[in-house]
């Protein structure tokens, strides 16, 4: 999960505020933070089912469900995951691990697919970060994202916007443009990118053979222009969706745009 190298453990993680646990409990917590932060995940999510078995309604608690919601993220368990995430929105007081947990809640829904949960997560995110802090790239992507998916072309449009005023040449910047200046209000499937347009004509011509509404439409590449074969206009991401598995038995490699 690409997102989870941008889930920035606080640096005061556990460190003020601890009032109501003990002295070894708070070093449970420290030391799950470390090891998370090493990559053993399942050390420091033993070290925070103590805790929570012991502490599961303290002020501190927060940041302990958060920290074990990405351990289990980490595993595979996005469901466990989501769970501790709302467990500590529940508990959390502060706006900097509020702006985090919405951040990492909102990109497990992403990578399941359920892009109107993601697209509330990452509002809430944008609301809840303190104004110090920057956005940042790969969260402002996954929100633009989520609401174009959610089919909220005029707000995803104005999310892409922002990210290239703010990483104009970013890791994400390239990607960013293209869903930014797709032309129209829905989702296509695209069938293969090509240089050499004879290449992209012999493919329309299968699909149409097949009886699909195949078109090429030429696509801006840097300094080049590739021959974009697409299929069809639905209005709904899950339209395309649906679509796609017959359009692959004809061009296998075929995804949903954008």
């Amino acid at each position: 999960m690409d997102w989870l190298r941008h889930s920035t453990i606080l640096s005061l993680l556990f460190t003020a505020g601890c009032a109501s646990i003990s002295g070894a409990d708070r070093q449970l917590l420290l030391s799950a933070s470390q090891d998370y932060q090493r990559g053993k995940h399942s050390t420091a999510s033993h070290s925070l089912d103590a805790f929570l078995s012991k502490h599961p309604n303290a002020p501190e608690s927060a940041e302990a469900y958060y920290l074990r919601g990405l351990c289990r993220a980490q595993q595979d368990r996005p469901g466990p995951a989501l769970a501790d995430l709302q467990n500590g929105l529940r508990l959390s007081r502060r706006p900097d691990l509020t702006a985090r947990i919405h951040a990492a809640a909102g990109s497990l829904h992403f990578d399941a697919g359920a892009y109107a949960q993601a697209a509330y997560h990452f509002a809430s995110w944008r609301r809840s970060l303190p104004k110090d802090e920057r956005l940042g790239e790969e969260i402002l992507y996954r929100h633009a994202a989520s609401l174009q998916r959610d089919g909220r072309w005029d707000e995803a449009r104005d999310r892409f916007d922002e990210l290239l005023k703010l990483y104009p040449a970013g890791p994400r910047s390239a990607d960013a443009r293209r869903r930014r200046d797709w032309s129209s209000d829905a989702y296509s499937i695209q069938c293969g990118a090509f240089s050499r347009k004879a290449s992209a004509l012999t493919l329309v011509k299968r699909l149409k053979d097949a009886g699909f509404d195949a078109r090429l439409t030429p696509e801006p590449r840097g300094e080049v222009s590739l021959q974009m074969v697409l299929v069809g206009r639905y209005p709904e991401y899950g339209d395309a969706c649906a679509a796609l598995p017959l359009v692959q038995t004809v061009a296998p490699d075929a995804i949903v745009v954008p």
